[in-house]
């Protein structure tokens, strides 16, 4: 388990929130996921999928999904 402080996580949301145009759950998942240190992150969720070349960008996370079938 790796623990987070929830108002960094907070700060770099807003920080981050209008360059990746994420819905708030989204933003707040993949900025945890960056604090923790995470270098990829998988999803099916098509929002975060097409944002995935802004998110490698700003965050250094490379987002990996299933190929479109």
């Amino acid at each position: 388990m790796v623990e987070v402080d929830f108002s960094e996580v907070l700060r770099n949301a807003v920080v981050k929130a209008p360059i990746l145009k994420l819905r708030t759950l989204d933003l707040l998942h993949i900025t945890v996921c960056r604090i923790a240190g995470c270098e990829e992150f998988a999803t099916l969720d098509s929002s975060i999928i097409r944002k995935s070349e802004v998110i490698s960008r700003e965050l250094g996370i490379k987002v990996v999904s299933y190929p479109t079938l």
